[in-house]
């Protein structure tokens, strides 16, 4: 289940292998990481990696790619069988290969599409293929339907598992112990507070607190770790706080609540208060549901919003968020599970954090049209002359700005995941009578436009426009 600490097993075997030569290739899904969160890029991407692990391999998957110039386009099947199996098994057939290759694939449930959830663990679970491959696969997950369902058929000889969740819990909390007294014993020499703190008791406690949940124990890390707050407060909030059952996650989801409970304390005014919550909603509503990280300089772009704003916003909630100084580098979510929380209604109790997952892809919908309505113009990198090079292509891109290429790519899918209901029809139709060749060239210039047209007959399905009117 969340914050078991999947992923932090994921890498640490990643960097045994690694070290060993063993490691043929990592992936690691991620939600609202844009092609991370794809299974369309998962074996091309590793048989990249791959190459670069494996130097005895490359000349095989340099001949596939010349028998099969389109494999990046076809199959996952294909790319599977000819990028991968094939390479590996001629490798060894030449005794290039002595130990068997490690693969590693984190948080498979990230993946946007379940019908690739299904279809790769199918392809992994190939026994002819991962044998005579002499390969081995690292795969974590939470336990969603697809994915149990997948390992149910397959036949129990080909893999082992380990439900984190299912370790024997004296076993899970002395390694909580562990991390919580290396991490707050360095809390405690930073911040110069005496030798006999946090007391053993105290450790125990949070421990407690932690039910088996290395995400809780990392928050809680951070949270007391805040410059602007005493340690030892914070941790005797933590500690001595209600008690509270039920839920697995319900004491993660305390400490989520009074992470964002002090973001908007204070004297307020009414219209302060409201003002608070519409922001909160507005900037941190928009970055759970965004399909790529933005930075915050895009992200207030975009939204169009002033930057301080978004930063104000921001800067009381680096306990979840990873938010770097540099404007210009991206915002992420620390823990998927602080997404999970917001967007349930059976486990944010507080209206004022609750994100409405439809509102906010609509409104991100509506900037994003804005924005592109705005900023898309003929020749928008200025050309002297049509058909550039496509080794040019790259250097052309930095005359498309960050928020203007992820309004591109994605409005037709916050589209679809917002409520149609309040968009005009008219509205769509009449931006992409004005503007639909400038589109196309943006995802030309950046490499996307095969996308483009997928995205106009997701249009044509979604919502009611038919790509005839254009023209």
């Amino acid at each position: 289940m969340a914050g078991t600490g999947k992923s932090t097993i994921a890498r640490t075997v990643a960097n045994h292998f690694s070290n060993r030569n063993r490691l043929g290739a990592s992936f690691f899904f991620s939600k609202g990481s844009g092609d991370r969160g794809r299974a369309k890029y998962l074996f091309s991407t590793i048989a990249v990696q791959m190459t670069r692990a494996l130097p005895v391999v490359r000349k095989y998957v340099s001949e596939a790619i010349s028998k099969h110039p389109g494999i990046a386009q076809q199959t996952m099947s294909e790319q599977w069988n000819k990028l991968i199996l094939e390479p590996l098994r001629t490798a060894i057939d030449h005794q290039l290969l002595s130990s068997p290759v490690i693969f590693i694939i984190d948080a498979l449930d990230e993946c946007d599409k379940l019908e690739d959830i299904g279809l790769t663990i199918r392809l992994l679970a190939g026994i002819t293929g991962l044998v005579t491959a002499k390969l081995r696969v690292f795969v974590t997950s939470r336990p969603e339907t697809p994915i149990r369902l997948g390992f149910r058929d397959m036949p129990r000889i080909q893999y082992e598992d380990l439900a984190l969740h299912d370790v024997s819990r004296h076993i899970v909390e002395a390694d909580i112990y562990i991390f919580l007294k290396n991490e707050l014993g360095e809390i405690r020499r930073k911040r110069k507070i005496s030798t006999d703190w946090p007391s053993d008791h105290e450790l125990n406690l949070l421990v407690q607190k932690s039910n088996c949940l290395f995400i809780y124990a990392a928050t809680a890390c951070r949270y007391i770790s805040d410059p602007k707050f005493l340690p030892k407060t914070r941790l005797f909030k933590l500690i001595f706080g209600e008690v509270t059952d039920g839920l697995p996650t319900r004491n993660l989801d305390k400490i989520y609540l009074e992470i964002l409970t002090e973001s908007v304390t204070g004297d307020h005014s009414d219209s302060d208060k409201k003002e608070l919550e519409d922001r909160f909603h507005r900037v941190v509503g928009s970055i759970v549901v965004l399909f790529d990280a933005l930075s915050a300089t895009a992200l207030s772009q975009l939204l169009t919003e002033e930057l301080d704003m978004v930063n104000i916003t921001l800067d009381p909630l680096h306990s979840v968020l990873s938010v770097p100084q540099d404007t210009q580098y991206p915002i992420s979510l620390l823990h998927p599970s602080f997404r999970d929380f917001l967007l349930a209604r059976d486990r944010c109790s507080d209206s004022r954090f609750l994100v409405d997952q439809k509102l906010a892809h609509s409104r991100l919908a509506k900037n994003c049209l804005e924005l592109m309505s705005i900023a898309l113009k003929e020749n928008i990198c200025g050309l002297q002359s049509p058909g550039p090079l496509a080794s040019d292509m790259d250097q052309l891109v930095c005359y498309i700005p960050s928020p203007l290429q992820y309004a591109c790519r994605y409005w037709v899918e916050h589209l679809q995941q917002g409520d149609l209901g309040l968009f005009d029809n008219g509205e769509i139709l009449s931006f992409l009578q004005e503007h639909l060749l400038h589109w196309l060239e943006v995802l030309s210039i950046i490499r996307k436009s095969s996308e483009g047209l997928g995205m106009l007959s997701n249009l044509e399905l979604y919502a009611n426009v038919s790509i005839n009117d254009l023209f």
